[in-house]
């Protein structure tokens, strides 16, 4: 009897649970660190991996062809303050992987990462795509920034 009187606690226990949980918005940055978490078995595959990949495909490498000019002479400015190889590694750390770090690192709590996790468990698109695809998405507008920025002569 106790058994089963433990088992109705603890069912009535989870159900408080989820009755109170945070209603969250759901984003498509958020269903990219599910897949990333969901293939974590795979080496250098996780939620942090596949934020910032597609941070550098559609954030970085487009407006990187406004603005690479002003990288450079900003680069060279600081060449001149700073011993170049830390210029040379700190500027790319910084402008690729501190603002998808900073995002993961703030937003992704233990509480978060669990209801994105019950959210994407059921849902249509979580098994829609590959893997491979989803990381192939963001080589398409890095390819045309390469082309963009070799075709307007910004690599002299």
């Amino acid at each position: 009897m106790k058994k089963r009187i433990s088992k109705m606690d603890n069912y009535f226990e989870r159900n408080r649970i989820i009755r109170n949980a945070q209603n969250y918005r759901y984003n498509f940055i958020d269903y990219l660190y599910y897949q990333g978490e969901r293939y974590k078995k795979i080496p250098r595959c996780d939620g942090w991996y596949m934020v910032t990949w597609y941070w550098i495909g559609f954030g970085f490498f487009p407006i990187l062809i406004f603005f690479f000019p002003k990288i450079i002479l900003i680069c060279n400015k600081l060449m001149l303050w700073i011993h170049p190889l830390i210029v040379t590694f700190a500027v790319p750390v910084l402008l690729l992987a501190l603002p998808p770090t900073l995002w993961c690192k703030f937003r992704y709590s233990e509480e978060r990462m669990a209801a994105i996790k019950h959210h994407y468990r059921k849902s249509t698109w979580a098994h829609s795509f590959p893997l491979w695809f989803i990381i192939f998405i963001p080589l398409l507008p890095m390819g045309f920034t390469i082309y963009f920025v070799l075709r307007n002569g910004y690599s002299q």
